[in-house]
């Protein structure tokens, strides 16, 4: 007896007698491929391996100081209100009846140092300054003709008087501030015999 399969049938020739046929079935398998970015991981990464009809859900984190903005599935990039859901609680492949791709993007954080000074002298750069991930950022504090530094305020602690100031590594929000003062003069007063000078001393 001869028998072969064709097109998923499966044929028996010349047959003389009876014969039994079995068949066992096993799910089709799809692979999800989870392409890596730099500054954060994808997991589980690489290609997996799912059933027909199988899920497989993948976490996405973002190396510190950097944050998730995109997500392409099968090279279609998601909404952003979709990509913020995923950066918590991640994306799943439901009831998968083909092959996948998924990959991610990440960007470094933006931070914010509010700079300030009260009148008589100034600081500079001003204001809210947008600073990225890592870098460093330098102010310089000057007063004005007759005044001085008072007082400086690093995110809200009393720091040592500098005319210049540099936040290094910058991995979260601060807040500078500094306040002057009017510059106070000793006028020494003395005179010598036979006369009177007043105010005397100093």
């Amino acid at each position: 007896v001869t028998g072969f399969v064709v097109d998923n049938k499966y044929t028996i020739s010349n047959i003389t007698q009876n014969h039994t046929v079995s068949v066992v079935f096993d799910s089709a398998s799809y692979n999800i491929t989870a392409q890596t970015a730099k500054n954060g991981t994808i997991s589980p990464s690489g290609v997996t391996s799912v059933k027909h009809g199988g899920s497989q859900k993948y976490l996405i984190v973002a190396n510190f100081g950097y944050h998730l903005t995109g997500v392409s599935v099968d090279g279609v990039a998601l909404p952003s209100t979709e990509v913020q859901n995923i950066a918590t609680n991640g994306y799943t492949f439901a009831d998968v009846v083909e092959n996948h791709t998924i990959s991610a993007t990440f960007e470094k954080n933006v931070y914010t140092i509010t700079a300030a000074a009260s009148n008589n002298g100034t600081i500079s750069p001003s204001g809210n300054i947008k600073v990225s991930f890592g870098d460093n950022k330098t102010f310089t504090l000057t007063a004005h003709k007759g005044y001085q530094i008072d007082k400086i305020y690093i995110d809200n602690q009393v720091f040592e008087s500098t005319t210049i100031y540099t936040f290094t590594d910058v991995d979260k929000n601060h807040s500078i501030y500094v306040s002057f003062k009017k510059i106070t003069y000793s006028i020494l007063a003395s005179c010598g015999a036979n006369g009177t000078i007043s105010p005397q001393g100093t």
